[in-house]
């Protein structure tokens, strides 16, 4: 059966807005497997907001205020559960409805697909849960393992290819790999769990889950967490971990709202891991550039493109990571914001984020030190190339002056120049010769006697500096008057 579907470009919301109707009260358990992709919208395709797709209660107006910062939906579409397959669990009877959301997240239009499954389940008096039926009798379990591991397949797709293929229709920009990353999250919504339970049973249920397994689990070691604030009513069991949100007896509002934080997390993370696999790439290519049989203009071109691209980096770190890491100042709610911290914590991001920080922070330092190793390089080329002229002038002047100023003297007309003796005659000329001797000679004395001087004021700067560097320090600052010997250390 072909499975229709229906994006915000082509069918935009018309009267009463298309919401996700189904209530906490209902006797389903709704499982949602969340991916994180490298797949981003680069195209036109306009996409609702949440509100317009799910019940946010008191928190739609903060979702609508806030719509360039949070999820919007690219395309919702409903699977025939009769073109579903799969490996392990053995109760697709009780699945009662399916769906796929395709989420794009500002403002750099991540996608972040999501599948949805409702499955029936007993429920006791009261609307709530019968515990045995959640873990064991509605194969809950398998179905979490199959979701996780992507072991099922849809119109005889696998899910891969099935999520790439309706990312394809909303324009997305899919690349040559499959886009899925190793990020995921399940979210596991439903009816609370009976108030006779204790603690110990209520931790047995979350860990059956959280872990998909029937095995005993000591309840000791887990990095399980319950968010305090989410947990306060009574009946509500909220249980966050690293790949799997738990949250049972929360009103709708509240899991919808966790499963939007879901979808943020992931685009950060998706984001956060394209970051750090560019700059990864940048310090091969930095490295291939310090090879001697690179040209050095090359090597410059490279570190500085790569300076370039730290900058942007650091702007993608700002607005698509850290503004999706934290929603105190998009919604008011304490049960909202405790949630989307627990699950920023235990999906790792902010731990995530100062690796790929401080990662950023040396590749920013190691390209500033070689482009002023370089630049350090080109300078004593370039002062090399300034002395070889300055010798080459001096030699010019040396034998340019006195040749000037003899022939300077023997061209004037006047009566001490004898046009019948030689210029070479030292008696009538010898007074010249040792006049412009002497001015020479005074110039040479003047320029040692400067070095010396120099010399002697830096020996006490620098008590422990070898005459070598003494000298160079001397002749650069005779090349270049502006310059200053660093100061001496404390």
């Amino acid at each position: 059966m072909r499975v229709s579907w229906r994006s915000a470009e082509f069918d935009r919301p018309s009267g009463l807005p298309r919401v996700d109707d189904a209530r906490s009260s209902d006797p389903v358990v709704r499982v949602t497997s969340l991916y994180a992709t490298a797949w981003r919208v680069t195209g036109r395709t306009e996409a609702g907001q949440v509100a317009d797709y799910l019940k946010l209660g008191v928190f739609a107006e903060h979702y609508e205020r806030n719509a360039r910062s949070v999820p919007q939906v690219a395309l919702r579409e409903e699977i025939d559960v009769s073109d579903l397959a799969f490996a392990r669990w053995p109760e697709p009877s009780t699945l009662r409805g399916a769906r796929l959301w395709l989420f794009v997240v500002p403002p750099y239009r991540l996608i972040v697909p999501a599948l949805t499954f409702d499955i029936e389940v007993d429920l006791k008096n009261g609307g709530q849960i019968d515990p045995r039926a959640l873990q064991r009798r509605s194969g809950l379990v398998e179905l979490l393992q199959d979701v996780y591991e992507r072991d099922l397949t849809v119109e005889g797709l696998d899910l891969g290819d099935y999520l790439r293929d309706r990312a394809g229709l909303i324009g997305a920009d899919l690349g040559e790999d499959q886009g899925i990353t190793t990020y995921q999250h399940q979210l596991v919504l439903g009816p609370g769990l009976p108030d006779r339970l204790g603690a110990a049973e209520r931790a047995s249920v979350v860990g059956a889950l959280m872990y998909r397994t029937h095995a005993e689990l000591s309840h000791d070691y887990t990095s399980v967490k319950y968010p305090m604030e989410s947990n306060r009513e009574k009946g509500v069991t909220v249980a966050v971990g690293p790949y799997m949100s738990i949250v049972l007896g929360w009103p709708q509002d509240g899991g919808n709202s966790a499963f939007i934080s879901i979808v943020m997390v992931l685009a950060a993370l998706a984001e956060l891991s394209r970051i750090s696999d560019e700059a990864t790439a940048t310090v091969a290519e930095i490295k291939d550039a310090q090879s001697p049989n690179v040209d050095p203009q090359k090597r410059q071109a490279v570190l500085e493109r790569t300076a370039d691209d730290l900058g942007d980096y650091q702007l993608l770190l700002t607005f698509n990571v850290d503004t999706l890491a934290d929603i105190s100042m998009l919604m008011p709610s304490q049960r909202v914001t405790n949630y989307h911290d627990v699950l920023v914590e235990c999906m790792g991001l902010e731990s995530k984020t100062k690796v790929v920080t401080k990662m950023l922070d040396r590749l920013d330092y190691a390209v500033r030190a070689e482009m002023a190793a370089l630049t350090s390089f080109g300078s004593r080329m370039e002062e090399a190339q300034r002395k070889r002229w300055s010798i080459v002038q001096a030699g010019l002047s040396t034998v340019a002056v006195p040749v000037s100023i003899v022939f300077g003297y023997f061209g004037m007309n006047a009566a001490e120049v004898d046009e019948r003796v030689s210029f070479l005659d030292l008696e009538k000329y010898g007074p010249l010769y040792l006049t412009i001797s002497g001015s020479l000679a005074i110039g040479v004395i003047v320029f040692w006697a400067m070095k010396i001087y120099d010399e002697a004021r830096l020996r006490k700067i620098y008590p422990g500096a070898s005459r070598s560097w003494l000298r160079r320090v001397i002749g650069r600052r005779r090349q270049d008057a502006g310059r200053r010997p660093p100061r001496p250390r404390a």
